[in-house]
């Protein structure tokens, strides 16, 4: 297997059903470049620990989509407080607004792919563990930015994958659904659609484009050069 080059960081995301956990993790690159370590169908977060931990992937490297079972005592935002995961939910805004702050005063705008954090409540029954965290901090980004991101990194050759094994069944689910979002021309402008509701790799590899925003391993378009200061809440 391929080494680790140095800078390079291993993310972890994860995409919720109703009866199981699609989880992929990558090792991304200074430079942007990424290959995928890993695809898996899971059935509990103690299995997603179990992954990330042979894999040597911090907890707040792994990245939860809170779009379904969000709250409590076995929900997402649940999961998220017990194991230091980062909750996020996509958006079809093309950005975000965040405020440049000098002295303490708002002097302008930037845009962002993503929103500031928000902190949300798990809403699980205390049962006797009031000291047990039930709020934590969830990251809405624009799925048309990581969209194109993605497609962009696919395109240049960025978007490593393992050489494909016919006879394996998750292989062929991997391919399918990474073809399932494409960008199509409608009412005069083009936007991404979603042609097959399998798109969990699709989504769980924008929420890793998104990582690799945050973590800034690939720069953020939307964003002006410079320090925005303090976020407000993303609109």
């Amino acid at each position: 297997p391929a080494t680790d080059k140095e800078g390079s960081l291993r993310i972890a995301t994860v995409d919720v059903q109703a009866e199981f956990l699609w989880y992929v993790a990558r090792c991304w690159e200074p430079g942007g470049k990424s290959r995928r370590l890993k695809f898996a169908k899971l059935f509990s977060w103690a299995e997603v620990d179990a992954a990330n931990a042979e894999l040597e992937i911090a907890a707040n490297l792994c990245f939860v989509d809170s779009g379904y079972n969000t709250k409590g005592d076995t929900g997402v935002y649940s999961a998220c407080c017990d194991y230091g995961w980062i909750p996020t939910k996509g958006d079809d805004k093309e950005f975000f607004m965040w405020p440049i702050k000098q002295k303490g005063r708002t002097v302008g705008h930037v845009q962002k792919s993503y929103a500031a954090p928000v902190l949300v409540d798990s809403e699980r029954g205390r049962g006797g563990e009031g000291d047990q965290a039930s709020m934590c901090y969830m990251i809405r980004y624009s799925t048309t930015a990581t969209n194109a991101k993605l497609d962009g990194l696919i395109k240049r050759g960025f978007w490593t994958e393992p050489e494909p094994d016919d006879d394996d069944p998750l292989d062929a689910q991997y391919s399918r659904q990474m073809a399932s979002t494409i960008l199509v021309h409608s009412r005069g402008k083009y936007v991404w659609k979603t042609i097959d509701k399998e798109n969990h790799a699709w989504d769980l590899s924008t929420m890793q484009v998104l990582a690799a925003i945050l973590r800034e391993i690939l720069p953020d378009e939307y964003a002006l050069k410079g320090d925005a200061g303090e976020p407000d809440a993303g609109r």
